[in-house]
């Protein structure tokens, strides 16, 4: 049989580095790959353009095989050029500009596959609240603006306001707006911006209302039987505006606010997403919960090993086995688990780094990874938080503890520069 993966994410799958200590997993996309072969799957990888991928991604599959990943059909016929679709197990995207070619492309090949006609996966934020104020399960004031003509943008609804594109991923462009000259610059430096692997840019921004109150995010995966399995929630110490950039991330089985986990399986049906795992952001306002977007895939950056280090179990695993049959109850869960992005607000050249040891004595320490190596240059490029080099990852018995723990790691780090 075959397990099909159509592009994969790579981010945080670096090269081996002699900064690195406990355990690092590589990202979910990898991870499906490597749980696929465990059960005696072969693997196919169908990508846009091989050569994205370096040898050693490109060494985990069993075969690679060319097509435009934005065309369903053209994913079909090369899955079919490797595997009669009677031997294809699975077939899923882990990146979010691919997954309703992929389901498009499952149902030609009669695979089982989330919902194509779901909102959840539709690469379009503004049509994904548009459904949701319909349905009446959610509202967040709203309007889609086209970019084109950059130096004419205004806000539809004044500011200050978020902007970000309509397609867009993780937190690329998404910003607090508050006079036109803003936006503009930030429709310029999306204009900029290639997505990579052949995903096109729509060219549009939705103008939202500012959500006031604490991120949130829920991970989870609806299972093959129709069922969503929440694996808890996600806080977010998150960096001022005007960017959103992440310091760190704590996961715990327990919902932030009673009736959420509620809240979450409303917006899965009214959005129709039946099958695969989701990572739903969201913020607890003074009215409530609003959502911030619905990614229809498990997370990663590192949230996927919180998840792993709480329930003791490989979680991306565990995600792939519950899209292809009946799943098993999850573990017990143990304690809460963070991961934390270590950066440096330094520039200079990295003579040495002191600390790795000492890291391995902290309570609670799962892994860390430094994607930095001596000689290289720190630039922090005017960014408030400077420039990320890596993560860590601790557990604890609480949220509270495991912050604690992860933020030890980072101190016990004393990068030197020339």
């Amino acid at each position: 049989m075959w397990t099909i993966a159509i592009e994969i994410h790579t981010i945080n799958t670096q090269e081996d580095t002699p900064y690195k200590q406990g355990k690092i997993l590589p990202d979910p996309g990898v991870q499906a790959l490597l749980a696929a072969k465990k059960s005696g799957d072969k693997v196919l990888v169908i990508a846009h353009d091989l050569d994205y991928y370096p040898e050693r991604i490109r060494s985990i599959a069993d075969h690679w095989e060319q097509a435009d990943t934005n065309d369903p059909a053209d994913i079909a016929r090369a899955a079919l050029r490797v595997a009669p679709s009677t031997s294809i197990r699975q077939m899923f995207s882990f990146v979010d500009s691919f997954v309703a070619p992929t389901a498009i492309a499952a149902n030609l090949l009669k695979i089982p596959s989330v919902n194509a006609l779901s909102m959840g996966i539709c690469r379009n934020k503004s049509s994904i609240r548009d459904c949701l104020a319909a349905k009446g399960a959610d509202y967040v004031q709203h309007e889609t603006i086209n970019i084109d003509n950059i130096k004419s943008l205004k806000s539809p609804i004044g500011y200050p306001a978020v902007a970000k594109p309509v397609d867009g991923a993780a937190s690329w462009d998404v910003e607090i707006v508050n006079t036109d000259s803003e936006l503009q610059n930030l429709a310029y430096r999306h204009h900029q911006r290639s997505y990579g692997r052949g995903a096109r840019q729509r060219k549009q921004f939705v103008i939202e209302e500012v959500l006031t109150g604490p991120v949130w995010s829920c991970e989870g995966v609806v299972s093959f039987n129709g069922k969503p399995i929440i694996y808890g929630w996600t806080d977010r110490e998150i960096s001022g505006s005007p960017g959103f950039t992440e310091i760190s991330l704590g996961f715990s089985p327990h919902e932030p606010v009673e009736n959420a986990n509620e809240w979450v399986t409303r917006i899965l049906k009214e959005l129709k997403y039946d099958l695969g795992g989701f990572h739903i952001e969201c913020a607890l306002t003074p009215t409530g919960i609003h959502l911030i977007e619905i990614n229809p895939r498990l997370a990663g950056g590192g949230t996927d090993q919180a998840i792993t280090a709480v329930y003791g179990i490989n979680i991306v695993e565990y995600t792939l086995a519950a899209m292809r049959s009946h799943p098993s109850p999850l573990p017990a869960p143990r304690g809460a688990a963070t991961k934390r992005n270590i950066y440096r607000n330094q520039t200079g050249k990295i003579s040495h780094i002191e600390g790795l040891d000492s890291v391995l004595t902290i309570d609670g320490f799962i892994g860390l990874q430094l994607d930095i190596r001596e000689g290289d240059v720190l630039d922090v490029h005017g960014s408030p938080v400077g420039t990320k080099i890596g993560y860590a990852i601790a557990r604890g018995k609480n949220r509270k503890q495991a912050n604690r723990r992860s933020y030890l790691v980072d101190k016990n780090l004393n990068i030197k520069f020339n």
